[in-house]
């Protein structure tokens, strides 16, 4: 894990190229830990250029052997990162990927990018029951991919247009990334006592971009209110948000470049 925690080192000083040392780690190391902390600072840390890269090294595996898990690996790694070119690429990988149901969360990560709440996009692709068998039998089916990529796809060019460049600008639930209004989103559900994953997701993303230290929330794995409450009143106490510009990454104060 030495690679690992060196990049991790380097991107808490605002040095984001070393990220690509992550890439060849991967592709030596069938090791899922190794796999899952490159995926995490990829997601967190990694530069657009740095994940285009990503894609382009492991196309093979993705578009030609079809690998499931890489598929996966990838696609959520970079719909993570929240960039919204992200989301054309994560639907040519769900197009090509045949095992569905053993690895699909390709539409939960869509959902986060593109809708406020939890809807339409976060279902997947329908399934359409082939003809000429009877209503009780378990038919074969296939999946609505070109009515979902569909909706997805105007829902994306519909967020997109409010990016000042949609190429290098992030987003989330439907709108450009705003650490403020996550950071507030998140103190109204634990306020609420509403232990959900968008209180999991927003902690991940204000640790990442603040470097700001929110463990104090959870106990034994469980949100606790009380504790979530005044780890965030701390939290908003102690970071200045107004200088984390929206639709920009972030990663410890530092601003991630394209």
């Amino acid at each position: 894990m030495t690679v690992c925690e060196d990049v991790l080192i380097a991107c808490r000083e605002g040095r984001f190229d070393e990220c690509s040392s992550l890439i060849p780690l991967i592709k030596r190391y069938d090791y899922g830990i190794v796999w899952g902390a490159a995926s995490l600072l990829l997601s967190r840390a990694g530069s657009g250029k740095i994940l285009r890269q990503l894609v382009e090294s492991f196309a093979p595996e993705i578009f030609h052997l079809r690998d499931t898990f890489v598929q996966q690996w990838v696609s959520e790694t970079l719909l993570s990162s929240g960039l919204s070119w992200t989301v054309p690429v994560a639907l040519n990988i769900m197009k090509v990927q045949t095992d569905r149901e053993k690895e699909f969360s390709i539409p939960t990560y869509l959902s986060f990018l593109l809708e406020s709440e939890r809807g339409l996009i976060m279902d997947g692709p329908d399934k359409i029951r082939e003809d000429g068998w009877p209503e009780w039998y378990d038919a074969p089916f296939h999946y609505d991919d070109e009515g979902y990529v569909a909706m997805v796809t105007a829902r994306h060019t519909a967020v997109a247009s409010t990016l000042s460049n949609p190429e290098t600008d992030a987003i989330f639930e439907g709108s450009p990334l705003d650490f403020d209004k996550i950071a507030h989103r998140t103190l109204e559900l634990v306020s609420e006592r509403r232990d959900v994953e968008e209180v999991v997701i927003g902690r991940s993303m204000l640790e990442a971009a603040t470097g700001f230290d929110l463990t104090a929330m959870y106990k034994d794995f469980l949100l606790d209110p009380i504790a979530a409450g005044m780890t965030m009143e701390e939290f908003f106490d102690e970071v200045d948000l107004s200088r984390f510009v929206t639709g920009q990454r972030y990663f410890f104060g530092h601003q991630i470049p394209d």
